[in-house]
């Protein structure tokens, strides 16, 4: 790891995306498609300070003073503008998760789905930097930075509201409720976490009523509205009017709780295992 040169005063991210649902759970793909690095001005007239057209990086994620994964860019065009400001893209490129530290990154993960404030994770690495001198591309290799970045929690799915039903079927001896809810993204971030299963009950803990287990379909949460649909399955009940009287009588509404196996992968399951969400469901 190269040695910070100071250049990097700060990194804006405007989006990012987390796609977690590849065939290792060790490695996810990241993108974004707007990445704003605050440079330090130089002295002079010269505008734009920094006349680079291109970058590539070698980045590690860094929380609470651990490194929890690393990325490598590709080359992608970038400006400067007059206040010393770097605008590029991230294309889509491995994520790889320290494996030492994978439970470290689920718990960052943890506390970008729960949290309600601002979170901050250090960005840290190397930047090669293509510049245009003179009319001649000048590659300048190699220079260290490390960087705040500050991102927006996603409230911990607070906001999650039933949309309608889809089926309500009863064979005898299982109920299928399918639905769809909303789920309001309040982040910048977006995350692909394929489905997630969570154990459902209605009423409060100390009288709960576990109405089986609920799974998120092709969960994808992208800044703002959101819509997914879920399928609660039961064989509690022995006849669906049962598992309505169960709703009622809890006061209308169905918790959802991660647990060990709320994903196949274990970044994710471990991430989500807190999770509780609570949806007020229309009778």
């Amino acid at each position: 790891m190269a040695v910070d040169t100071g250049v990097v005063k700060g990194i804006v991210l405007e989006s990012l995306l987390l796609d977690f649902t590849g065939p290792i759970p060790l490695m996810a793909k990241i993108s974004s498609k707007s990445l704003k690095v605050h440079l330090v001005k130089v002295p002079g007239p010269i505008a734009p300070n920094y006349p680079i057209t291109s970058t590539k990086e070698d980045m590690i994620l860094n929380h609470n003073g651990v490194d929890i994964a690393t990325f490598s860019t590709g080359w992608t065009s970038a400006t400067v503008d007059t206040n010393s400001v770097l605008t590029t893209t991230v294309e889509e490129c491995d994520l790889k998760i320290i494996p030492e530290q994978q439970a470290a990154f689920s718990t960052f993960i943890n506390l970008m789905i729960m949290s309600s404030t601002a979170q901050e994770i250090t960005v840290k690495g190397i930047a090669d930097s293509n510049y245009n001198l003179f009319g001649r591309e000048v590659t300048l290799p190699g220079f260290g930075f490390s960087a705040p970045l500050s991102f927006a929690g996603m409230d911990g799915f607070s906001s999650i509201a039933f949309v309608r039903t889809v089926t309500n079927r009863w064979d005898g001896r299982v109920l299928t409720f399918s639905f769809e809810v909303k789920i309001i993204n309040p982040s910048q971030i977006a995350m692909e976490v394929g489905d997630l299963s969570f154990n459902t009950f209605t009423g409060m803990e100390e009288n709960r009523v576990d109405l089986g287990v609920s799974v998120f379909k092709d969960t994808r949460l992208a800044p703002g509205d959101n819509v997914v649909q879920v399928t609660t399955v039961s064989s509690s009940f022995v006849n669906a009017q049962d598992f309505i009287d169960a709703l009622k009588i809890g006061g209308g509404f169905m918790v959802f709780e991660g647990f060990a196996g709320t994903s196949k992968n274990k970044v994710i399951a471990d991430a989500f295992v807190s999770v509780e969400m609570r949806l007020n469901v229309p009778l």
